[in-house]
């Protein structure tokens, strides 16, 4: 779950944070030595600067919040970061006239901050190229992850800074590349671009390219971020493997080693479209989860087996990641993100009746609690996310999720298998559901024992991706790969039938949480609409 700020702003993605972060830190850093990295990314957390923002108004806001933090700029100085906060390279660069280039990059290299502007992504292969092996010799990581979103491209690294003789990591940009024009079509050649970047550092054998593999198997570039490589063991018959992991082509090769971690180590070899691991057979998929055409809000997901060139080649790369990390494949523990499950939402589906009568409970109106904003909208069934934030968090709600209205049939997906579900559980923080109340006190129990186990099962894989939860040894995920059928069997031996989605989650922070942030966290429920066969909502 992410904390959020509590203005009106859609807060931005931890991607794009902690490249902020790393811009301000470089800056500020420079000026004023004991301003540190968690101070920066505080700052920008508050801040929640974009591009669209006026930048004096920015640089304004920026002095403000770093006074509040003991750290005190020239307002000439303030303006210069509030433009890197916005991705320019200086203020100069901001106020030009046109850009005579396509693409600009940013990156942290040790500790200098790195700026290149490029005609072309074919033309900047070999500077991103440069940035990736530095960035690796310099930390030693082995791994470094692609993310890929609209308007941005970017490369991160745990980073090892020395400071005052004790070791920092983070996570810091290696290169962050953006679209100097409005073009949809700004990602063309990309691929080509980071084939050099993955030649450079995968065919040394210094570190592998998270998250290539899914742009190089996605519909389109736009379509990466919401792109899975699957990891099915199937004997060859239809309908007869389970799932071995979903995600990045280092988190399969991670799962591959861990599932067979307690087997006899044999050599990995492909035949057709199969990989072989001595009586092991392992398919590959592609997964892509895109939006439908019913208002945008019911998703789609498309399985595909990956063809036999494109299994020889993620083989050989299986094969240099072994070179690469000689005591097997090992990735974090922590999900790959698709924005079409995972994102946060601009606006929330609400109930204006029970806003009204929480307001009712501490003798306000709506028009009492809008009259101090800005621009102070009508109650109706959609409210900006911040509105409802600063909502709840007024009425200090003990279950703020009553405010908000669960989605209609018409924005949920029926499914009949766990395609679907398989892709959208592991986005999931929690689970909500809606049962047809004819249902009888029998058929109400099971269905409440199955939606506690997927429930319980969710739980338990966010805690210990978060370290909440300690294990002494990692769960493969192929434990959790079943829940989704399971889910779907108990409901079908009741004769019943589910839509699915997915709504917001909103939770108050522990108690001990500082007392300086907002008082709640934001994510994801699936939404499991729960009814008999031909009944119309």
């Amino acid at each position: 779950m992410t904390a959020v700020r509590p203005d009106h702003e859609v807060p931005l993605s931890p991607v794009i944070l902690e490249a902020q972060a790393a811009a301000l830190w470089t800056f500020v850093h420079l000026r004023t030595p004991r301003f540190t990295s968690d101070i920066a990314l505080k700052v920008v957390e508050t801040l929640g600067a974009s591009a669209d923002d006026d930048t004096k108004s920015l640089a304004k806001r920026l002095r403000k919040e770093l006074v509040r933090h003991g750290v005190a700029i020239k307002h000439v100085n303030a303006i210069e970061a509030a433009v890197r906060l916005q991705g320019h390279e200086s203020w100069h660069a901001h106020n030009a006239s046109g850009p005579p280039f396509q693409l600009k990059a940013y990156g942290i290299l040790e500790t200098e901050e790195k700026h290149a502007n490029f005609d072309s992504w074919k033309s900047g292969g070999e500077t991103l190229a440069d940035w990736a092996e530095r960035a690796v010799r310099h930390t030693g990581v082995k791994v470094l992850e692609l993310h890929f979103g609209e308007n941005f491209v970017m490369l991160s690294a745990p980073w090892v800074q020395a400071d005052k003789g004790r070791k920092i990591g983070q996570e810091l940009p290696v290169f962050v590349v953006n679209p100097l024009t409005d073009c949809r079509d700004w990602h063309e050649g990309l691929e080509v671009a980071l084939e050099m970047v993955r030649r450079r550092i995968e065919e040394q054998g210094l570190a592998l390219l998270e998250g290539f593999s899914n742009l190089q198997l996605a519909p389109s570039p736009h379509d990466a971020a919401n792109t899975e490589l699957v990891l099915m063991q199937s004997a060859g018959e239809p309908d007869d493997g389970f799932e071995i992991a979903r995600g990045t082509e280092v988190d399969c090769w991670t799962q591959l080693d861990l599932a067979r971690a307690d087997r006899q180590a044999g050599e990995v070899t492909a035949d057709g479209v199969a990989w072989h691991c001595g009586t092991d057979r392992f398919v590959w998929q592609v997964c892509v989860a895109q939006a439908s055409n019913i208002d945008g809000a019911a998703p789609t997901t498309t399985y595909t087996e990956l063809t036999k060139s494109q299994v020889s080649r993620l083989l050989h790369r299986y094969r240099l990641a072994r070179r690469v990390m000689k005591d097997g494949v090992h990735n974090s523990a922590m999900t790959k993100m698709l924005p079409l499950f995972s994102a946060m939402a601009s606006v929330y589906r609400v109930r204006p009746d029970r806003i009204q009568a929480e307001l009712a409970k501490v003798g306000l109106t709506w028009e009492d609690f809008i009259r101090d904003q800005e621009d102070p909208p009508e109650l109706s069934d959609v409210l900006p996310i911040g509105l409802v934030l600063d909502l709840v968090k007024q009425l200090k709600l003990e279950d703020p999720n009553v405010v908000l209205a669960r989605p209609p049939r018409e924005h949920l997906v029926h499914v009949t298998d766990d395609r679907m579900l398989r892709s959208m559980i592991p986005q999931m923080d929690h689970v909500r559901y809606r049962l047809n109340r004819a249902a009888d006190a029998a058929v109400k129990a099971a269905v409440s024992d199955a939606v506690e186990e997927l429930a319980t099962s969710i739980r338990v894989r966010k805690m210990l991706e978060l370290g909440a939860l300690e294990s002494s040894q990692p769960l493969p995920n192929l434990v959790y790969g079943g829940d989704a059928q399971e889910l779907l069997g108990a409901l079908e031996q009741q004769g019943l039938a589910v839509w699915v989605g997915s709504m917001p989650l909103i939770a108050p922070m522990p108690a001990d949480a500082p007392k300086d942030i907002f008082p709640y966290a934001v994510g994801t429920s699936l939404f499991l609409d729960i009814d008999f066969p031909g009944t119309e909502q």
